[in-house]
């Protein structure tokens, strides 16, 4: 009723305003095709998160279709992070580009022990389930997974090299990277310049991943190689 009443005293005042107004509301009229309101709350979109759609395949930008075309045939469907980023396709390529050079250039060990690190202590269940399937899948072993994703900033059985870049990535987290100028030096020791740069870069990385999964909401699609049942399963890797 109130909204009704102000239709009138735009009408009444200023036809422009009038004018404009319609135009907003036919806009909306679109807009609502694609979302869908949840009580009076923020306007959501079909699948639960706030305002964006989940983007299939097919309605990938070209450029993303012929990057993700061999992950999403290996793994038989479009992951979600990858449907939500698309809307911002030339970022997006660019992430995963910068992701694929890192793996090129860093041990896959080290790149494991910085995702489960990162992953598990942001609550990025998303990133830190399918990350378990891909050490076991390495062959690194559930023990190396149990220690990475646990409490123990420091734990048994790590070998220097997994012990340095899991004490700088936990530095990191502890104060936004602040304060952790000595677990960088030890990493220089033990990894040198370059790979103490590719730790820097790779927490960065599952932190940026971490931002935006959590903040959508983005829920894992696969279990952890922990939950009751899975002892023994061939372990599915996504991305």
């Amino acid at each position: 009723m109130r909204w009704n009443i102000s239709v009138r005293w735009n009408i009444s005042v200023r036809r422009n305003i009038s004018v404009r107004w319609n135009i907003s509301v036919r806009r909306n009229v679109v807009w609502t095709r694609r979302l869908r309101r949840s009580g009076g709350g923020p306007a959501v979109s079909d699948d639960g998160h706030p305002g964006i759609r989940r983007l299939a395949f097919d309605d990938l930008d070209p450029s993303l279709q012929a990057a993700l075309a061999a992950r999403v045939e290996r793994l038989g469907y479009l992951g979600d992070f990858f449907a939500y980023a698309a809307h911002q396709p030339a970022a997006l390529l660019a992430f995963n580009e910068f992701t694929e050079q890192l793996k090129e250039a860093m041990p896959p060990d080290l790149c494991e022990a910085v995702a489960l690190t990162v992953a598990s202590r942001i609550g990025n269940r998303y990133e830190q389930y399918q990350h378990e399937r891909l050490s076991v899948a390495l062959g690194l072993g559930r023990g190396f997974v149990e220690a990475l994703i646990g409490p123990e900033v420091a734990p048994a059985g790590l070998d220097d090299r997994v012990r340095s870049a899991r004490l700088l990535a936990t530095a990191i987290l502890a104060d936004n990277g602040h304060g952790c100028a000595a677990e960088v030096a030890r990493c220089v020791e033990v990894l040198g310049e370059a790979g103490t740069v590719g730790v820097l870069l790779l927490v960065s990385r599952y932190l940026a991943h971490g931002a935006f999964s959590n903040a959508l909401g983005i829920q894992p699609p696969v279990r952890s190689i922990f939950d009751e049942g899975l002892e023994g399963e061939q372990p599915a890797v996504g991305g």
